[in-house]
């Protein structure tokens, strides 16, 4: 009898790991990048298992994933229509992928892994048993653990993060005490600064899921014309921090709170919907023959892997749906609102209050958008093939680009640079240091790919070849993590305080105040399936960059084409172009001169995109 070993991720590895003493000369196959680690970190011979998939199978895999976002369209939607909202539709798009990308490529790791290792029994995780029993029920199975693990939604869990002492501190909380705490704080706040929104003569515009820090000169411009800012935000609160009340307050911004606009006839109407909604939709569900239909792939129904993660999706923010869809209309009714900026259109608030009818929508681009029709595909999750309304783009070649790819109507793009980077602009006088080098590690992320062990193990030897050769050279290192949750980000963390504790690590900090004291900024990228905003942040102040990939190939993005950095692989000589680069060098000011070359091409109103979108969101009828 042919035995194996699948593991993937499990609170008690440790116990596993004695476990493993049992199994005496059996194969032992990882899929996942944290048992694949701590097998290593054992010095336990296994194979990676993500790795019999390659990148043509994993770019199918995410095809594939999204496709089954619309999944509702297979049933009847007409009982979930609540107030003109299908509240089938009402989901974060991105949420929902990474969660089919990381179950599908889980999949389909093991069936590959059966096909070549054709076994008779496999010894096993339980939620790799899952997976092995939607592939072929008929194999003997035996759990090594019997922890059962199960995996949480990217947004059932909040993580708030402070730069204490500079090395990142954070706490974890669910989303409902998040929420509950969020609330309550929010409510106490509006009522010392006076912070409410009420109804007035005043016209307003509504700005969703905002940081007032990053657009403090927006929300002063549009005060300067006599309008009003009006902050929604149902994830990260508006008041996160005393900067930001401060901001609040002296550019006459109002914030509306989660139970400011609710009458009890509307906390009625919610509770009767919730207790309908459930009803009507797990009708839906339980229909398994149904389910396993639509989800399906290659004859392969993976339905019982995302059932429990699909009903916390649509069961557990019914009431947040509801709750914001009778803000919207209350907004829409009253009439002060003239339009509604969000920073993106798959979020579930941001769902909501972009489709409001009465109200023009418009999309702020907030992101150093690079696009390629090479992959056009993966544009999905930049939301452009939802512009209903109005898009305000960075500069002229997203202009183009949106018109000649998504045959976008002219008059529906309003160029006016970046609201968010005009500060950047006004801060060109710098105490820049010929040592400083600052770091700007990408996580791995896993909407697109996946798990990949190989792409973490060459992440790691990357990024320790950076370590090196910063040492070797007498350069100093700063590290800028990416602000985004994402447990990569702690892996990184260890291996950087691991190759040198004094190393400075930042999560919160603004780039500005680090560009400001750096010569040279390294940005370590997983992939190049798009670009880091931190290297045209870095290219504003006349930094040059060095940007690494562990992807094998390049797309044909602007800045590459205008040799606007220095573009490397992992293989090259990373040490010769940090130390030629860093300092005042020919190559470095040739370099600097083709940056700035791009950035007249890519950004438009240089250091007045705040002015520019005031008014243009001003006289917007």
């Amino acid at each position: 009898m042919k035995t194996i070993i699948i593991l993937d991720k499990q609170n008690d590895f440790e116990q596993i790991i004695e476990n493993l003493e049992k199994y005496k000369n059996i194969k032992i196959i990882s899929i996942d990048n944290i048992s694949h680690k701590r097998l290593t970190k054992n010095k336990i011979d296994h194979i990676s298992g993500d790795s019999l998939l390659n990148q043509e199978d994993r770019l199918k895999i995410y095809d594939k994933s999204i496709s089954y976002l619309n999944w509702y369209e297979n049933i009847s939607n007409e009982k979930f229509i609540f107030n003109g909202y299908n509240l089938l539709e009402i989901v974060d798009t991105n949420e929902f992928q990474m969660l089919l990308s990381e179950k599908l490529t889980k999949l389909f790791c093991i069936k590959n892994i059966l096909d070549l290792e054709q076994p008779d029994k496999i010894i096993t995780t339980s939620s790799s048993l899952k997976i092995i029993n939607c592939l072929n029920d008929k194999i003997i199975t035996e759990l090594i653990s019997e922890e059962k693990i199960d995996d949480e939604l990217f947004f059932d869990v909040i993580e708030i993060n402070f730069d204490e002492k500079i090395f990142p501190k954070k706490i974890k909380l669910s989303r409902k005490n998040y929420q509950l705490i969020k609330n309550n704080i929010e409510n106490i706040i509006c009522k010392i600064y006076g912070l409410s929104y009420k109804e007035n003569k005043r016209k307003s515009i509504l700005f969703v899921e905002f940081n007032p820090e990053s657009y403090e000169e927006l929300f002063n411009e549009i005060n300067k014309c006599g309008k009003q800012s009006v902050l929604l935000n149902s994830r990260r609160s508006a008041l996160w921090s005393k900067n930001s009340i401060q901001i609040l307050k002296k550019t006459n911004c109002k914030i509306i709170t989660y139970n400011q606009f609710l009458t009890k006839e509307n906390k009625k109407i919610i509770l009767k919907n919730i207790i309908k909604f459930k009803k009507e939709f797990l009708n839906e569900i339980e229909n398994q023959s149904k389910m396993e239909k639509i989800f399906r792939i290659d004859d392969i129904s993976f339905w019982n892997l995302i059932k429990k993660q699909i009903l916390d999706i649509y069961i557990t923010r019914i009431k947040e749906r509801l709750t914001y869809i009778l803000i919207s209309e209350k907004i829409s009714n009253n009439k002060d609102f003239e339009c509604v900026v969000s920073l993106n259109l798959s979020g579930e608030t941001e769902r909501i209050f972009s489709n409001n009818k009465n109200i023009i929508s418009v999309l702020l681009q907030h992101a150093f958008g690079n696009y390629s029709k090479q992959i056009k595909s993966l544009e999905i999750t930049d939301d452009l093939h939802l512009i209903k309304d109005k898009i305000a783009v960075w500069g002229e070649i997203m202009k183009s680009y949106l018109i000649d790819n998504y045959k976008l109507p002219e008059e529906k793009i309003i160029v006016v640079g970046s609201p968010r980077h005009d500060s950047f602009f006004k801060n060109k006088l710098n105490n820049e240091n010929e040592n400083i080098i600052l770091l700007t590690p990408r996580p791995i992320i896993r909407d697109i790919e996946g798990e990949n062990s190989d792409k973490h193990d060459l992440y790691e030897k990357t990024l320790k070849k950076i370590l090196k050769c910063a040492k070797k050279n007498d350069l100093k290192l700063m590290v800028k993590l990416h602000p985004q949750r994402n447990e990569h980000n702690d892996n990184i963390i260890e291996i950087i305080k691991k190759y040198d504790s004094e190393i400075k690590i930042f999560q919160n900090t603004p780039i500005l105040n680090l560009l400001k004291k750096c010569s040279l900024m390294v940005n370590l990228s997983p992939d190049s399936y798009d670009a880091s905003t931190t290297i045209l942040e870095a290219i504003i102040m006349k930094k040059p960059v060095i940007d690494i990939t562990l992807a094998s190939k390049r797309y044909e993005f602007e800045f590459l084409k205008d040799k606007a950095i220095c573009d490397l692989n992992s293989s090259d000589n990373i040490e010769k172009f940090m130390v030629e680069l860093s300092s005042k060098t020919n190559t470095r000011n040739e370099l600097i001169e083709k940056s700035q070359i791009h950035l007249n091409r890519y950004l438009s109103n240089q250091g007045n995109g705040s002015k520019t979108l005031a008014q243009k969101l001003v006289d917007m009828k």
